[in-house]
């Protein structure tokens, strides 16, 4: 049997909802909901913008998984409305839009895995000096055996994991400004690799110019791709760990707040 108890209650802005859902079988849901608040013309959403996010690889609980950091893109209307677009630190690519809240945060739900999984939490919008401008605990669940085991050998027996997410502005640069503010000067970027069983601590210098191209040094094994609009890279390196070199690929964002970027 499903027991709802929901309360209506007056609040400065109008009305929110609270209460409580639970079933027979324990399971217990807590609702609190506001009324729609923000209207594009009447009252835009103060953070109204465009975002890139970092979903980081490390969390609770303290087992080690093989997974990279997820990068995730999020535009805000002035309507209060985030469309999201995002990979996971396993390549899962996934989708969302959800309203944003009077108090500044947002709750997400996203189905993942053909909706045998999920990621799901709570989004704030607040100022941390030097660190984002957004921020959230996110609950990210993968099911064992999912997908070929050839093409995912390291994710077949699943996880039900934690993970912190992080935040910035983007503001797309104008011609001939860099989209981080690195020095104007040759090797001013450095990307590192590490984890997956690559060799630890494996760096490659290389030049980001200010038409946001990036040079690497003839020989280095190594190409990336910055996507100035929406602050999204896309790259490749030369993996000389296993018996024969592959090529493999990643992508990631950049948060212009610490001046780096971060990805899979």
């Amino acid at each position: 049997m499903l027991t709802i108890n929901l309360e209506l209650e007056a609040i400065e802005s109008g009305f929110k909802i609270t209460g409580e859902i639970a079933d027979d079988s324990g399971h217990h849901f807590v609702v609190d909901s506001d009324q729609r608040t923000f209207d594009r013309k009447k009252n835009p959403a103060p953070q109204a913008g465009r975002y890139t996010m970092v979903i980081t690889g490390d969390g609770s609980p303290a087992q080690t998984l093989d997974v990279g950091d997820g990068a995730v893109v999020l535009s805000v209307g002035g309507g209060g409305l985030a469309r999201i677009l995002g990979r996971l630190g396993d390549g899962s690519k996934w989708s969302a839009a959800i309203r944003l809240r009077q108090n500044g945060d947002m709750t997400l739900l996203s189905d993942l895995y053909r909706r045998t999984g999920s990621i799901s939490g709570r989004l704030v919008f607040r100022d941390v000096p030097g660190v984002s401008h957004l921020d959230g605990i996110l609950h990210w669940v993968r099911p064992a055996g999912f997908g070929a085991a050839s093409r995912n050998p390291l994710y077949q027996g699943g996880f039900d994991v934690e993970r912190t997410a992080v935040g910035s502005s983007y503001v797309a640069p104008n011609r001939g400004v860099r989209l981080i503010d690195l020095a104007d000067a040759d090797a001013n970027l450095k990307v590192s690799f590490s984890d997956g069983g690559l060799p630890a601590g494996e760096e490659h210098l290389g030049t980001l110019a200010t038409r946001n191209r990036v040079v690497f040094p003839a020989g280095e094994g190594v190409g990336l791709r910055f996507y100035s609009k929406s602050g999204f890279f896309t790259g490749q390196f030369l993996d000389e760990s296993g018996a024969s070199p592959k090529v493999r690929g990643f992508a990631g964002v950049v948060l212009q707040i610490q001046t780096n970027g971060a990805g899979y």
